[in-house]
């Protein structure tokens, strides 16, 4: 039953800890009913086992989880994996391998042919019914470990870095028709991933986790507009700092003058993503490209400037004037972010 507020899934003030190592400190979380979450962070960071406290296979050493209306864990409460209506796809999938299609998704299902039918048009699988686990491609495996979740109609999905053993060029495909099919029947889900692009392709909400606790959470493109602290925006997208003085509304830094309405006076970081930052072949210009990452469609650019620090441009198409040592002319072409001590001014 989802909760009268519409939060599927909460965890207050959980933490884990495991021997003398801290997992979990002061982990919150609210996910919404209908919405597909990404619980992002560098590895270490308590993700996978963040899920699991959810998921029941861990015991929290304090605080609450509640799934809709009920208190799972935590306050002398305690449900098991198998009563908290919580459907889990593990990193490598763990399918049966003795079983075959159907009979992995009808697992747990007390022989429901209808309800295993169902799931198999839902992850186009008709045609692969009786086929192993091992006679099927990565991606079709994955798509049997999402249709066993799925089966039992449960209240949340917990996905532990779904996509992470599949080649680069069928995880965009896949995570793409993932992402589809769990909008399509309105689930509500979680996914951990340490993958930038994956957490910003497929998620309503991004949760930016830390050292054991949520430090952001908020749409993909607030998280990465918007970010709550240096930290947030290292690790959402690709991220410049540049040094700047701040005096009358107005930063002087090796890009130039920016506008600083509303920023007091004296040091700042100024974050500028890469597509806003410009790079223009200059003979005279005080930089000087040191690396080029092209990719067809666009190009990653690194230059040196003149005081010495190093900015990323994204460029939209070919540009193979700027080659390696060619000068160049920086210059701020989008919006800008200002920081002081780490946090937002």
């Amino acid at each position: 039953m989802i909760a009268s507020n519409g939060i599927a899934l909460r965890c207050s003030g959980v933490s884990k800890v495991f021997d003398d190592a801290v997992a979990l400190h002061g982990f919150d979380l609210a996910l919404a009913s209908g919405t597909l979450m990404a619980l992002l962070g560098p590895s270490g960071c308590g993700k996978t086992t963040a899920l699991r406290v959810m998921a029941g296979f861990e015991t929290p050493s304090a605080g609450e989880v509640w799934v809709g209306d009920r208190k799972v864990a935590g306050g002398g409460e305690w449900v098991p994996p198998e009563k908290r209506r919580i459907g889990m796809v593990f990193q490598d999938w763990a399918l049966f391998p003795h079983l075959d299609v159907w009979h992995n998704i009808a697992f747990g299902l007390d022989g429901d042919p209808d309800r295993v039918s169902d799931v198999i048009d839902m992850m186009d699988l008709n045609g692969y019914e009786r086929r192993m686990p091992h006679e099927l491609s990565g991606g079709q495996q994955q798509r049997v470990a999402l249709a066993r979740a799925l089966a039992p109609s449960p209240e949340v999905i917990l996905l532990d870095e779904p996509f992470s053993n599949l080649d680069a060029t069928l995880r965009a495909s896949v995570r793409a028709e993932v992402a589809q099919v769990l909008h399509d029947v309105k689930a509500t889900a979680i996914f951990v991933t340490h993958d930038q692009e994956e957490a910003l392709a497929m998620a309503d909400e991004i949760a930016v986790m830390v050292g054991g606790r949520v430090l952001q959470v908020g749409s993909p493109h607030d998280v990465y507009g918007a970010p709550a602290s240096m930290e947030v925006a290292s690790l959402v997208g690709e991220a410049n700092f540049i040094r700047a003085v701040v005096h009358a509304n107005e930063a002087s830094s090796a890009l130039g003058t920016i506008a600083a309405p509303g920023v007091p006076d004296g040091d700042a970081e100024v974050l500028v993503r890469p597509e806003a930052i410009e790079l223009v072949f200059d003979e005279l210009g005080d930089a000087h490209i040191i690396r080029t990452e092209f990719y067809g469609h666009d190009q990653l650019v690194s230059a040196k400037l003149g005081d010495g620090s190093v900015v990323e441009a994204r460029l939209l198409g070919p540009h193979p004037e700027l080659r390696v040592d060619a000068p160049v002319r920086a210059r701020l072409a989008g919006s800008a972010r200002f920081f002081s001590n780490g946090s937002p001014v």
